[in-house]
């Protein structure tokens, strides 16, 4: 989850804690205080955050049709437990673009810039050294 305030989803944060709203709302950690939360005694900030990252959690759905097993301590097979762990290119541009932009447009981060460019005017504005010239 990265912080952005045209997020479709809500992050709770506090000190050393950052989790998804429904997550926290679910922990044992997290308790309900007025209008708020509060984990260990620390009020916990709701933000707007866009997801770039997600996990399925894929139990045993794809293991068992392929008998994919795996033994435990005491010899004992078990279909292999999945998860699938993914990351949205296109989401990460998008929290990138949230981030870090400003009044004047988009500025990338130096780690996702197509180039490195720095791009300098020289003359007064409104003039143009080009007139008159075939």
């Amino acid at each position: 989850m990265a912080p952005a305030a045209a997020g479709e989803d809500e992050i709770a944060l506090a000190p050393g804690y950052a989790a998804n709203l429904e997550v926290a709302r679910a922990s044992d950690e997290v308790e309900q205080s007025g209008d708020g939360f509060v984990r260990n005694g620390e009020p916990l900030t709701i933000e707007p955050a866009i997801e770039i990252g997600n996990i399925f959690k894929l139990g045993t759905r794809y293991s068992e049709p392929l008998d994919a097993r795996y033994l435990d301590e005491h010899g004992e097979e078990h279909p292999i437990w999945m998860a699938s762990y993914g990351i949205g290119p296109a989401r990460i541009v998008a929290a990138a673009v949230e981030q870090f932009a400003d009044e004047r447009g988009i500025s990338w981060p130096r780690a996702l810039a197509p180039f490195a460019v720095h791009l300098v005017a020289l003359g007064k504005a409104g003039h143009s050294r080009a007139r008159g010239r075939g």
